[in-house]
């Protein structure tokens, strides 16, 4: 079965095609290739390099922090299939390609083809989030600028959630009217005199674990939750 379709494969773009060049001149095979080869050459230093007993697949499968939480959510967006990933995972048995990550894993890269054409700037329905956020990134963006009564003066600790998920806990320092605080990730110049609120703070460790990567219930228009301790 092999030998017919390299057969095929090898007459693209000839005049003896049967299949337009698109289909094996692309930014999928391309990025096959250049995983192949990093593959059989892992002396070589470069950003895709492999770690030992990493392994690579293409059109990965990859679990999604925004499935539906009832039906219609707006917001729901499915599962993905990353163009390539490298590093520790297996793939799940069937025709899908779920990646799982194994124990003690020290790399996974997952790697967007493009030809021509930018990186998508972040997830579809939930403007301000974007996969590989830094710290100060999340912080900055969790940090303002919200409209809160005045209850929010006895709230300890803001919870940061998405999609019920939460991301990272922060112990509240103090409020300040919007924009009155530096950002060095966004802008805040639009919010000064809007009657919304920021906060200082910083990672609130002593409580963190019990929260981090758990469900606490589904978001709403305002992604912080208080907590007093």
């Amino acid at each position: 079965m092999i030998e017919p379709i390299a057969r095929i494969l090898d007459r693209c773009g000839s005049e003896n095609s049967v299949l337009p060049p698109t289909e094996l001149f692309n930014e999928g095979w391309m990025l096959r290739l250049v995983l192949d080869w990093l593959d059989r050459n892992r002396g070589i230093v470069h950003p895709l390099s492999f770690a030992p007993e990493a392994r690579w697949y293409s059109e990965a499968l990859l679990p999604s922090l925004f499935l539906p939480q009832s039906r219609g959510d707006i917001k729901a967006e499915s599962f993905t299939h990353a163009d390539g990933v490298i590093g520790h995972f297996s793939i799940a048995s069937g025709e899908r390609g779920d990646v799982k990550l194994l124990p003690g894993v020290k790399q996974f890269v997952v790697i967007e083809a493009k030809l021509g054409s930018t990186l998508s700037a972040g997830t579809k329905n939930v403007r301000l989030y974007r996969s590989g956020m830094t710290s100060q990134e999340l912080y900055e963006t969790a940090r303002g600028f919200w409209r809160v009564g005045p209850r929010k003066d006895k709230a300890e600790y803001a919870i940061v959630l998405l999609k019920g998920i939460v991301l990272e806990v922060y112990r509240i320092e103090q409020w300040y009217p919007a924009g009155t605080l530096e950002y060095h990730t966004r802008d805040s110049s639009n919010f000064k005199n809007s009657r919304r609120w920021e906060f200082s703070g910083e990672v609130a460790y002593e409580i963190r674990d019990e929260y981090v990567d758990f469900l606490v219930g589904k978001g709403n228009q305002n992604p912080i939750r208080y907590r007093n301790v």
